[in-house]
């Protein structure tokens, strides 16, 4: 039986988490022996039973001097793989950090997933333009890291950031979407919940992270569209109280309804009127899949990578420019009042049973 390693910070969390659970069942059905090496200890219980599961470390330190850690960390996975034999290894871990610990492992069979837009997400705290010192060093560090490595994108989008703004020269470079089971998505959305308002509603999912999920323009579109929806805040993050802040500003919180993070976001998607997203930026975008598996209209920023591979065809009209508050209301209010169809023809392509086959195929695959 061939084995896959899937290397990963942890199994709580978000996208990337849910993303690495999704392709370790899909594996699984297809006869192939799971093993998930996570950095540190985080992962549900239930999972235990499923998978071969490894924890490197409790907290994911190991070392109060960072630079040793993927030395130490190294040296655990090389020690797993001498025991296992892995045929295939894939590293959700894209920092430099975390690439320099899989490199120090010397896998030959290793391919790297890359979940965002490497030049949003690495420059956070250096959006202004223009050149400057600090950030031609770091684009040179980035382009470094992922020089001569195997790597797959979550979408064309992240692909195309890679060769034509960071300029990676990779050995291997390939596009495949996350994997969703849709069957199972279905199920969980279907499960009663008491807590989900009675009034009609719209709804966002997301890390309350302005600078990324731009709940900011998001709120402004929803009081600028006048609709008569509640609207829902579904998650939990570092800019909670800024966004409260804003609730209150825009006088609009007795309108808008914060259950914090939830288990299972499905029920909450499926029984709302309309899917908004907002962001500035993403790798894929899973949640927008997510809505349409659940036969949920989506509005979403046309961001760089993601939202325009998801919504396609019919759904396109329902992308609006990054940043655009006019353009997303009037969207809201479009949506709500009609929406095209959602059919097989949006979704299909993202099922797991589908993509899977790309991530077999790369075990017959010698570079």
């Amino acid at each position: 039986m061939k084995k896959i390693a899937i290397i990963s910070d942890s199994l709580i969390g978000g996208g990337i988490e849910q993303v690495s659970i999704a392709l370790a069942e899909a594996f699984k059905n297809n006869n192939l022996e799971v093993h998930i090496i996570l950095l540190k200890n985080a992962v549900a219980p239930d999972l235990l039973k499923k998978f071969h599961i490894h924890v490197l470390s409790e907290d994911g330190r190991i070392t109060n001097i960072s630079k040793l850690r993927p030395y130490i960390f190294s040296k655990k996975i090389k020690r797993l793989n001498k025991e296992f034999d892995f045929d295939l290894v894939l590293s959700n871990l894209a920092d430099f950090a975390g690439m320099k610990t899989v490199e120090l492992v010397g896998f030959k069979n290793l391919y790297t997933i890359i979940h965002n837009t490497q030049s949003k997400r690495r420059f956070k705290r250096h959006q202004k333009k223009g050149f400057s010192v600090l950030k031609a060093y770091k684009l040179y560090k980035i382009r470094k890291s992922f020089k001569n490595k195997k790597l797959l994108c979550v979408s064309k989008g992240v692909e195309d950031d890679l060769l034509q703004i960071i300029k990676a020269k990779p050995q291997y470079i390939q596009t495949i979407y996350n994997p969703f089971d849709i069957q199972k998505i279905r199920a969980l959305a279907s499960v009663e919940n008491k807590n989900i308002p009675k009034d009609k509603y719209v709804i966002h999912v997301g890390r309350f992270e302005l600078i990324h999920k731009r709940q900011d323009v998001l709120l402004q579109a929803y009081v600028l569209s006048n609709i008569q929806h509640k609207l829902v805040l579904l998650g939990a993050g570092q800019d909670q109280e800024k966004i409260q802040k804003m609730i209150v500003e825009l006088g609009i919180e007795d309108r808008v309804i914060l259950p914090g993070f939830v288990g299972n976001p499905y029920n909450w998607i499926k029984n709302a009127e309309l899917f908004i997203f907002s962001s500035d930026y993403e790798g894929f975008g899973n949640v927008l899949a997510e809505s349409l598996i659940v036969n949920t209209p989506v509005v979403s920023t046309n961001c760089k990578s993601g939202p325009s591979e998801i919504l396609s065809g019919e759904l396109s009209k329902f992308l609006v420019p990054v940043g655009d508050v006019q353009s997303l209301s009037e969207k809201i209010v479009e949506a709500i009042d009609c929406y095209p169809k959602i059919e097989g023809k949006h979704i299909d392509k993202f099922s797991a049973d589908s993509i899977v086959k790309s991530y077999i195929g790369l075990l017959d695959q010698h570079i």
